[in-house]
C-alpha cells in the first residue's frame, strides 16, 4: 500500500540576499518548486507535505529574523 500524502501549497516572498538560503530550505524539507518570480523581491510558489509545512515557516523564520513573508490564499 502506498500512503496518502496530503500536499500544502505556500506562498513567500524574501529578498533577493535570502534566495539561496530559501531555496535550499525549500528542497531539504522535500519541497517542490512551482513558481519563483524575481521583482523588486522573490516570490516563491511550492508544495510540500502538509506534515512538514509547519516545521518549514519556522525554519525559514529563523534563517530570515522575520524578514520572509507568508502570503496567505495567494493560491486559490
Amino acid at each position: 500500500k502506498i500512503p496518502l500524502v496530503q500536499m500544502k501549497t505556500l506562498c513567500c516572498v524574501a529578498s533577493y540576499a535570502l534566495e539561496g538560503a530559501v531555496r535550499r530550505e525549500i528542497d531539504a524539507a522535500g519541497g517542490l518548486l512551482q513558481q519563483v518570480q524575481h521583482g523588486e523581491q522573490v516570490v516563491f510558489v511550492f508544495t510540500l507535505a502538509e506534515d512538514a509545512a509547519a516545521a518549514l515557516v519556522a525554519q525559514l523564520g529563523d534563517i530570515g529574523r522575520g524578514q520572509v513573508v507568508w502570503i496567505e490564499n495567494a493560491i486559490s
